[in-house]
């Protein structure tokens, strides 16, 4: 109302806000034997002046805000730990150096002292600073992102992403799509970086939030690899009807308690699943019976559209 927008815009950016905390540390499994992460591609298509960017905005500020106060929280002790590491490190090369130069008979003893000093700032691990969000990111950068965090949102009121998942830096080597099929399915990643071991990312969860052109989401089908490799059906779509034209003039705003509210339950949730994964993995959601029942019927609608050329 406040923005006269259609509801569609709203209500899926939210859905993408919610996987955004959501995802990583929770799957649900609709049945035994299917288990699915919680992270979205969700593309809703507005035209420019219909005030997406507002509702954008609104919509995902809190997970902005708590992303910035958990990195605030954070950093003492990340500088702590990496100044640490930095001493540490210094007297391993220390230890290292005096172990080159020593005299035969204490060669052993030398050797042991650089090795358990070495060992040490080794196991002084600098923590990353806590990062949920990115607006624009290239796929080797988002590879590096989900290899830190193991989850991470891409939310953006424009639709830089598809140029960057089409190769908009490296043209000749065309569509890099990996990291976003991996992503959305939750399968093995691995990233190799140039001076730094192999990562493996046992369970990447990307997620997808854009409001972007009409046309934008038209032009995707002609879009190399993106329809054969199963892209444009991991994204959950909406076109709603502008209002433009037949919007309330000094429309209200919204109730700052509504807003607030708003904050303080998506701060909660994302609090509270903000550990990180146990060791036997995400929290598992199962479906009661009626869940069940309409995910079949859902599932039973759908599948004859799925048909190919007649769907």
């Amino acid at each position: 109302t406040a923005t006269q927008t259609p509801p569609d815009l709203a209500g899926m950016l939210a859905l993408a806000v919610l996987a955004t905390v959501a995802a990583g540390a929770v799957e649900v499994q609709p049945r035994p034997g299917w288990q699915e992460p919680l992270c979205l591609f969700v593309a809703v298509g507005m035209d420019a002046g219909t005030r997406k960017s507002s509702v954008f905005a609104a919509m995902t500020r809190p997970v902005a805000d708590f992303e910035r106060d958990q990195a605030a929280v954070a950093l003492p002790g990340i500088t702590e730990t990496a100044v640490m590491r930095r001493i540490a490190d210094t007297a391993a090369a220390t230890a290292e150096a005096a172990a080159g130069k020593a005299p035969a008979s204490q060669q052993e003893e030398a050797r042991a002292e650089a090795i358990a000093r070495a060992a040490e700032a080794a196991s002084l691990v600098v923590p990353p600073v806590p990062r949920w969000l990115v607006d624009d990111a290239t796929p080797e950068a988002l590879a590096g992102l989900l290899a830190t965090y193991g989850r991470i949102a891409l939310l953006s009121p424009e639709g830089d992403v598809f140029d960057q998942m089409a190769g908009r830096y490296n043209q000749a080597a065309g569509p890099n799509l990996g990291v976003y099929l991996k992503g959305h399915a939750g399968d093995l990643l691995k990233v190799d970086r140039r001076g730094r071991p192999p990562e493996y990312v046992e369970r990447p969860c990307l997620t997808i939030g854009l409001a972007v052109q009409p046309e934008v989401l038209r032009g995707l089908a002609s879009r190399p690899g993106f329809g054969g490799r199963g892209l444009l059906a991991r994204f959950l779509y909406s076109l709603p009807h502008s209002l433009v034209g037949r919007r309330q003039v000094g429309a209200p705003s919204v109730p700052q308690p509504v807003v607030d509210r708003y904050a303080l339950e998506l701060h909660t949730l994302a609090a509270s699943l903000n550990a990180p994964a146990g060791e036997d993995g995400p929290a598992v959601l199962t479906l009661d019976h009626e869940a069940g029942e309409l995910l079949l019927g859902f599932e039973r609608e759908l599948e004859p559209r799925l048909a190919a050329g007649s769907g």
